[in-house]
């Protein structure tokens, strides 16, 4: 019994650890982010991997599905001349009233 108690408690703990390590990797988690997730897979073993792990995999599984263009403030090069032309606008000279490219 001792050896199959021995061997839970080293399969949790790898658990433990590799979720502590896949959080302590991810780029978007500030620092105390990262702490507060690896205190729960340490205060709360089988649950707290398990949780953390599914959250670690529904945000990769995000990153794939979402198209480059969804985000916003993200730079997108191939709308970078479709976007000078719109940044372009006319305006009067005030002396002769001719129109002026910015």
């Amino acid at each position: 019994m001792d050896v199959k108690l021995s061997a839970v408690l080293l399969l949790i703990a790898a658990a433990n650890v590799l979720a502590s390590i896949l959080v302590a990797r991810h780029a978007l988690y500030s620092h105390s982010q990262k702490a507060l997730q690896i205190l729960l897979v340490w205060l709360v073993p089988v649950i707290g991997a398990i949780v953390v792990w599914q959250v670690l995999r529904a945000q990769k599984d995000q990153s794939r599905t979402s198209p480059p263009h969804a985000n916003p403030y993200s730079r997108d090069d191939t709308h970078a001349s479709s976007l000078s032309v719109l940044g372009k606008s006319k305006r009067k000279d005030d002396a002769s009233g001719e129109g002026l490219d910015d």
